[in-house]
């Protein structure tokens, strides 16, 4: 019995040599992957290279557009819906008024978030809280 490799054993643990047919094959394989995209990605059309009017509605798939493509008010409003049932009534409230209950509460806490409880803004028919 022989000790060392055979022929046979040299050919099946033989690493692949680079040759120029493998570079340029890899080479064209990166250049197809990267490269092509990054070029056809270079080549597509803005909206700012269209000129007003070109674009119909033929040119445009079905679906394919949302409301929030369009300006405020261009798009139609739809018909008004019919009117609900009523609700059921509420529970009464407790007695007095809410601007009794902020007076209570600012006379007893004293904090200084109470200020804002002094006045009310003026409406029409309301008149100022006073002090007393």
């Amino acid at each position: 019995m022989r000790l060392g490799h055979t022929d046979t054993d040299r050919a099946r643990f033989r690493r692949p040599r680079l040759t120029y047919a493998n570079v340029v094959a890899t080479l064209a394989l990166f250049l197809a992957l990267s490269g092509g995209t990054a070029f056809a990605a270079s080549k597509l059309i803005k909206g700012s290279q269209i000129a007003k009017g070109t674009i119909t509605a033929t040119n445009v798939k079905n679906g394919s557009l949302l409301s929030k493509d369009f300006k405020k008010g261009q798009l139609p409003k739809g018909a008004t819906g019919a009117t609900g049932a009523t609700g059921a009534t509420g529970a009464a409230g407790a007695a007095g008024s809410a601007v009794a209950y902020a007076e209570k509460a600012r006379l007893t806490s004293g904090s200084s978030s109470s200020r804002m409880l002094r006045t009310r803004p003026r409406c029409s028919g309301l008149q100022p809280l006073r002090r007393g």
